[in-house]
């Protein structure tokens, strides 16, 4: 689980504008974590069995990283995410280190490491969640609005805006959404903060006036 958070960090560092699918970034971090552990661990196992280990998920990494970054790779499997599979690897060299090295005594100091190595991973994921968030919160909104979901859209579009009450932009679509899934009086206050956001915006005075006429007979 470590690893696999490991890998989907980087991959959002490299590029935080992809969605992706797939257990193969922590796939890698086990390789890693084999690897350290084999190659220095002290395991109760002989040196024949230790190269044959080490060897065959070595193998394993050097393969699949060289098909992740050819084109060949990609005509098989589509777009591979390397820097997934890398970071996947790297928390796994870190965690199988001491996993291996202290495998029959110190059971604390594998734990501390662990539990060290997971808070580092967290800080780094909130680190990117703070810089990252609010733009990714908006790409979903919009994908939320082509589903045809404008409720579950204003949801996220809800926590755009309160980190970023300026985005007359956002606003403007917030109130839309609202609108579609016909939410009038949370359009029009949308749209009055959109108008608070740019007092010149003729999208956001033209969208009030026409929510804020009087209603015809018979209409609710």
């Amino acid at each position: 689980m470590v690893t696999g958070v490991g890998g989907a960090l980087l991959s959002i560092q490299s590029n935080p504008n992809h969605s992706e699918l797939g257990a193969s970034g922590a796939i890698f971090g086990i390789v890693g974590a084999v690897m350290a552990g084999v190659k220095f661990g002290d395991l109760d196992i002989s040196a024949g069995e230790k190269r044959a280990i080490f060897s065959s998920v070595l193998s394993f990494a050097v393969l699949n990283f060289i098909l992740g970054f050819s084109d060949f790779g990609s005509s098989i499997f589509g777009h591979v995410d390397n820097m997934c599979h890398l970071g996947g690897f790297v928390s796994g060299l870190l965690v199988g280190l001491p996993l291996g090295a202290f495998a029959r005594k110190h059971q604390l100091l594998q734990l501390a490491t662990v539990v060290i190595t997971s808070l580092v991973l967290f800080a780094a994921g909130r680190e990117l969640v703070q810089t990252d968030g609010p733009a990714a919160q908006k790409r979903v909104a919009m994908m939320e609005a082509q589903r045809g979901n404008y409720l579950g859209a204003a949801e996220y579009l809800e926590k755009y805006t309160a980190n970023d009450p300026h985005d007359e932009k956002a606003l403007l679509d917030l109130g839309n959404l609202y609108a579609l899934a016909g939410q009038r009086d949370k359009a029009i206050n949308a749209f009055q903060r959109a108008l608070k956001a740019n007092p010149d915006s003729y999208d956001a005075k033209e969208a009030l006036q026409s929510l804020e006429a009087p209603l015809s007979p018979g209409k609710k």
